[in-house]
């Protein structure tokens, strides 16, 4: 994926790399968050947990205002 992320115009595409790369992402994502779900429920103290929680809150926000704001650019032109 390397060559694809940074040479895209000598990127060639083949259905098996790509069926191959995306199995391999879900399953690094499922293994993570299975592995941060079990760091969470074993979180010591309330402020930590609350502390990720409105972080990860505040990000989404984020995100969201940023795609607003893009679809609003889109819209305009």
């Amino acid at each position: 994926m390397s060559l694809w992320k940074h040479d895209r115009e000598g990127w060639k595409y083949n259905k098996d790399t790509q069926n191959g790369f995306c199995d391999t992402c879900v399953n690094q994502i499922k293994l993570t968050f299975e592995i941060l779900s079990e760091y969470i429920n074993d979180l010591q103290g309330k402020h930590t947990l609350h502390r990720l929680i409105k972080n990860r809150a505040l990000r989404y926000k984020d995100y969201l205002n940023r795609n607003h704001q893009q679809e609003d650019q889109t819209d305009e032109t």
